[in-house]
């Protein structure tokens, strides 16, 4: 009697494999190198800790945890801590600078009106399409020293009301800041 008892079973590591392989992760990638991140792991649910002086480094660091395999799940505690170097003007130039080098951007980002106070980027001036006008808020908030973005960007020949505009774009805003961030 022959008995086949194949099955697939959920591969199970332990959280001290899954904390080895994120830090190792953290210590070899060129954007998260030489940071001071914490890695705690409970049955799978990773938590994040630390400081970076950049919000992109956050959303990164996340992004790198819940790649390896067996995490369940990433709460991201790593605070943006905005060195002295992220000074408002060199903000709005590192923007203009990420806005001329996107493709969907670089024919309207004279057009494009940067003003920065305190790390928050308001974004004025139009352009042709919506796509454009989402990129453009994305581009910015993905910017070092960056804490906030208001986009009052308008769309050629379409009038939107204010609010509606800026609802349309907290998601944005609250997907970057809330991958379990």
């Amino acid at each position: 009697m022959v008995n086949n008892l194949l099955g697939v079973r959920a591969l199970i590591r332990s959280d001290t494999e899954i904390m080895s392989n994120i830090v190792f992760l953290f210590q070899t990638d060129t954007v998260l190198q030489g940071r001071d991140l914490g890695v705690q792991s409970v049955e799978g649910m990773v938590t994040l800790r630390g400081n970076v002086s950049e919000f992109h480094a956050k959303v990164h660091a996340a992004e790198v945890a819940g790649r390896v395999r067996g995490v369940r799940g990433v709460k991201n505690t790593i605070e943006v801590q905005i060195a002295a170097q992220f000074r408002d003007s060199s903000i709005a130039d590192r923007i203009r600078t990420r806005l001329k080098s996107n493709a969907e951007l670089r024919w309207v980002v004279n057009r494009i009106e940067i003003d920065v106070s305190g790390g928050v980027v308001t974004l004025s001036g139009d352009v042709g399409r919506l796509i454009e006008r989402r990129e453009a808020a994305r581009m910015a908030l993905l910017t070092g020293g960056v804490l906030r973005v208001v986009n009052m960007l308008t769309v050629n020949h379409v009038n939107y009301p204010w609010e509606r505009l800026n609802r349309d774009t907290a998601p944005l805003q609250d997907q970057l800041s809330l991958i379990h961030i």
